[in-house]
């Protein structure tokens, strides 16, 4: 299979489910302190590469190569946060369309709100 051939992941919209494991990946303790950590550490040795001015660093890893390998680890860093504040950003304006009696419509419907004076589990 080609991922080159394949439609972007950038361009797709996420589902909820998806978007519920992009936010358990970042919250994750191995995303945290060791591969985050690691993308870090790489950015800032294409950084320290780039600021070598040497012939010798040249042949060995051009700046069109480190220029790239920047643009891809920065998208690496910033594609989870971006992608949850933007969902979080269009369902906080969803909600805010919303009025509120199609809110509470939408928890009778859930079964969340039942008749009153009957609790949860009388209903």
């Amino acid at each position: 299979m080609d991922p080159l051939k394949e439609d972007s992941p950038i361009n797709v919209e996420l589902t909820h489910e998806q978007l519920g494991a992009l936010a358990f990946l970042v919250n994750s303790q191995a995303y945290v302190e060791v591969y985050r950590p690691f993308l870090i550490g790489m950015l800032r040795g294409f950084h320290a590469d780039l600021a070598d001015p040497s012939q010798q660093r040249r042949w060995n890893k051009p700046d069109d190569y480190l220029r790239g390998g920047i643009l891809v680890v920065q998208a690496l860093l910033n594609f989870p946060e971006q992608t949850l504040d933007e969902a979080r950003q269009a369902e906080e304006a969803t909600n805010r369309e919303r009025s509120v009696e199609q809110q509470y419509q939408d928890r009778v419907d859930a079964g969340h709100i039942g008749p009153m004076g009957v609790s949860d589990e009388e209903f």
